[in-house]
């Protein structure tokens, strides 16, 4: 674990501590006080997960699920308002609240906790023997309470669970395929209206029966998509329950879900990204990529791009958080990621290994690696060099590629020469180009400057 990541620890610990300080002095537990409490203790569990800290994380898991449940019932009782994900936490060291407390916040925190229960039990052995305690019994609390922003169906969950034999699954089966229909021919208002009829239905039949499980799960998914593309409110809370669902499926059959869980949680992930909740979009992302890891190492045709894909967002919500060190691992990951796609023919992947290679040079660059920089820009070079005799569509990369390349060698005092050469190509590439755009110019301003700073270094080393 390093400094960062240790500091990192024992701040969400802190903030956890100071909730449950602040609980302590209550009579009673309230909705805002459930939701933030749960919230942190599912990032803390997330964290623990992600060093291998495996039974705290299991119980600061299963704790976040009672809580946030709990929070949804007190939801419904003091009236706490609907609104986009609050008390989102913008900063490592300190909390900070946006507004209220949310419900949404419950099913994120739930959604979260679920993931960190499965990586247990798929990734610690001793946690292997409780798959079906995670699985069956621990999802309880999941189910307690209709999601309050459900608020159609509550009169519906009132009633009595049916009995699975009794339920018309064709009639089930019969309303999802008219669904789909409906979306094929983009008549969305009519689709919603269905989802919502479907998902009412399933509800009292999931999760008795897994097939019905798997249904609801993915009609939420669908419920969240189409509501998000829309512009509505309650997509998220319905991606969060869809992810919580299959979360749990996968955890007792992860050979049949993993892969339909990782495509939830894609979907959940770009929905909180768009509302720039850095954090917790980061706190999702790194199951993402645990998840895609774990497909990837037993069908990499399929899943290596979504890995490569998803340590990328890993990088970039990183950087957003100014925690450029931290991007760094996720970069290069990336990069050996698309060297497997490359090798395995797929030309295809070629250009992002080129963008991937000059992204590894600037950030081992910054972390002061030099010897790695320059041999990554080299490569970046080569691999640009390579694409450019395809087309001049690739003299932009190129051009990027040298720039990067002298850069690098002039940040380490190396190779300066081979730095004049690159940066001088650059400057001929970037006045080339057809229709350059303001971009270009700006490039071309940029590589020129640099030149400019190479020859003075040269000069200055040769007196």
């Amino acid at each position: 674990m390093s400094p960062n990541q240790d500091r990192d620890l024992r701040a969400a610990r802190d903030r956890v501590a100071r909730l449950r300080d602040s609980a302590a002095g209550t009579s009673r537990v309230g909705a805002a006080n459930a939701v933030s409490l749960a919230k942190e203790l599912a990032e803390l569990a997330s964290m623990l997960g992600a060093y291998g800290e495996y039974p705290e994380a299991a119980a600061s898991a299963v704790e976040a699920l009672g809580l946030a449940s709990t929070s949804q019932a007190l939801v419904t009782v003091q009236g706490v308002p609907e609104e986009r994900p609050g008390d989102a936490v913008v900063s490592p060291d300190a909390m900070q609240t946006t507004g209220p407390a949310s419900h949404l916040d419950a099913g994120y925190a739930r959604a979260l906790a679920r993931l960190v229960l499965l990586h247990a039990v798929l990734d610690d052995t001793p946690f292997e023997d409780m798959r079906a305690e995670v699985a069956e019994d621990r999802v309880d609390v999941a189910t307690l309470v209709i999601p309050a922003w459900d608020t159609g169906l509550r009169q519906d969950a009132a009633q009595p669970k049916v009995r699975v034999e009794q339920y018309d699954w064709n009639e089930i089966e019969s309303l999802y395929r008219r669904y789909r229909n409906l979306v094929q021919i983009r008549r969305f208002p009519e689709a919603e209206g269905l989802i919502e009829d479907l998902i009412a239905m399933l509800r009292r039949v999931a999760p008795a029966d897994d097939w019905a499980e798997a249904m609801l799960a993915a009609a939420l998914g669908d419920f969240a998509g189409m509501r998000h593309d829309m512009g509505k409110e309650f997509a998220f809370s319905a991606g969060c329950e869809a992810v919580e669902r299959k979360a749990r499926l996968a955890t007792a059959q992860p050979g049949r879900h993993l892969d339909t869980l990782a495509q939830s949680l894609a979907n959940l992930q770009l929905m909180l990204d768009d509302q720039s909740h850095t954090l917790m979009t980061l706190r999702l992302n790194a199951e993402l990529v645990w998840l895609h890891r774990r497909l990837a190492a037993d069908d990499g045709d399929r899943f290596d791009h979504e890995l490569a894909a998803t340590l990328n967002d890993a990088q970039r919500l990183f950087k957003l958080l100014n925690r450029r060190e931290q991007a760094l691992p996720a970069i290069l990951e990336e990069v050996e990621v698309y060297r497997r796609l490359v090798a395995r023919g797929d030309a295809t992947h070629r250009p992002l290994l080129a963008a991937g290679l000059n992204n590894a040079g600037v950030a081992l660059m910054e972390a002061g690696r030099h010897t790695e920089a320059l041999a990554a820009t080299a490569d970046a070079v080569t691999t640009y060099r390579e694409l450019a005799g395809a087309g001049p569509e690739h003299h932009r990369g190129l051009a990027l590629g040298l720039w990067t390349y002298a850069e690098v060698r002039l940040a380490a005092a190396a190779e300066l020469p081979e730095a004049a050469t690159a940066i001088d190509e650059a400057v001929a590439l970037y006045r080339g180009l057809n229709e350059p755009t303001p971009d270009d110019t700006a490039n071309l301003d940029g590589a020129a400057a640099m030149r400019d700073d190479v020859l003075r270094t040269l000069r200055s080393n040769a007196r």
